[in-house]
């Protein structure tokens, strides 16, 4: 993907072209910065030949790898935006002209396989979900309901399965649902589920690991089940398996529950493989995207559906506060390689924020938690 240059022969190529990092070479960087220029006028645009950009701006050569691999898969826009992930930024200066706070934001691809966002994501998954809580007390509180960890677990297809046919996983999951709710006869309000889809290892010997194998981990507030229904052969596996009859995961019959010991720590084992990577692979992680592409895999149902907490007015509209005297920071449009904003003496924002809780604790009187 690299750009057409057209060079005179009468002066040696600038240093962008004959692959000099941004900064160095015979060249300075705004200068350089001329030749990737951003493909829109809109704010926070990507450059024109974003791969291009990101090499020259130091990009690892994994992360350029894995948005190859994007890219080969037809997910163009997310091999674009995973390319700059972390290498570029916008500028951000407080409001406050008496603060000589002078920062940079980094750019965040947010796709959920890229290593440095995965994590980001699970934090922002866990915090969203742990909303649910009030409800999960409220129906823990009942007589006869328990908290429980929750496995779905299908056939391995022995390939990838399609973004399609992990919709049709999910269904399979509401159908078992329905069929539980008439054989106990208890309605939506009496229980609460969230779970999330997965993909398990990739391991160097042995079919079950080839990481193809679909499976759901979430956490079920429920009332509690009969005994004699679990196990192989019995009651909930019997349902687990007409509900993925005539699918492609017909013959699926494992279904497991366990007790959660809480709903923070079964929460914590439904997103248990959001933010954590059993593979650093560039290609498995961008196999792993291609799974997932335009397909939800946080899911609720019963009393969990819709009821998460509504943002109050206005609180999505907040911008970032200044790390050194909390006035707002007025953001720049233009992304910039990062090392052409820390040549110009900036700061990482989220270093600069955690340096300042780190202070705030470490400054606090004995007794006081920030």
């Amino acid at each position: 993907m690299g750009l057409v240059v057209s060079v005179s022969p009468f002066r040696p190529a600038p240093a962008w072209v004959r692959g000099v990092p941004f900064g160095e070479g015979d060249l300075d960087p705004e200068s350089q910065l001329e030749n990737f220029r951003p493909k829109s006028p809109y704010p926070h645009a990507l450059p024109e030949d974003p791969l291009e950009a990101a090499r020259l701006a130091g990009a690892p050569a994994s992360q350029i790898r894995q948005a190859e691999e994007l890219a080969a898969r037809g997910l163009h826009t997310k091999a674009e935006r995973h390319a700059v992930c972390g290498v570029y930024g916008s500028r951000c200066d407080c409001s406050d002209t008496d603060c000589r706070f002078r920062g940079f934001r980094r750019f965040r691809c947010k796709n959920r396989y890229c290593l440095a966002c995965g994590r980001l994501a699970y934090n922002a998954l866990f915090k969203k979900y742990l909303g649910l809580k009030p409800v999960a007390d409220k129906l823990a509180g009942r007589r006869g309901v328990l908290i429980a960890k929750i496995d779905f677990t299908t056939v391995n297809l022995g390939r990838m399965p399609t973004g399609g046919e992990v919709r049709i996983f999910n269904a399979c999951i509401k159908r078992f649902w329905r069929k539980l709710q008439r054989a106990r006869g208890f309605s939506g309000a009496d229980y609460g589920l969230l779970y999330c889809d997965e993909f398990g290892p990739v391991e160097s010997s042995g079919d079950s690991g080839d990481g193809t194998n679909l499976h759901a981990h979430g956490v079920y507030v429920r009332p509690v089940l009969p005994h004699p229904w679990f196990g192989k052969g019995q009651k909930l596996s019997d349902m687990w398996k007409a509900a993925c009859k005539g699918t492609v995961f017909e013959g699926s019959f494992i279904i497991s529950l366990k007790d959660a010991g809480g709903f923070s720590r079964g929460l914590g084992h439904a997103f248990k493989y959001a933010g954590k990577f059993l593979s650093k692979d560039p290609a498995r992680l961008a196999d792993l995207e291609l799974a997932f592409h335009g397909v939800r895999r946080a899911h609720t149902l019963g009393a969990f559906y819709n009821a998460l907490p509504k943002d109050k007015p206005g609180q999505k509209e907040c911008g970032p506060s200044c790390p050194e005297c909390g006035s707002a920071l007025n953001e720049g449009d233009s992304l910039l390689p990062i090392c052409v904003l820390q040549r110009e003496g900036r700061r990482d924002l989220d270093e600069a924020r955690h340096a300042a809780r780190l202070a705030r604790v470490l400054n606090a009187p004995p007794g006081r938690e920030d």
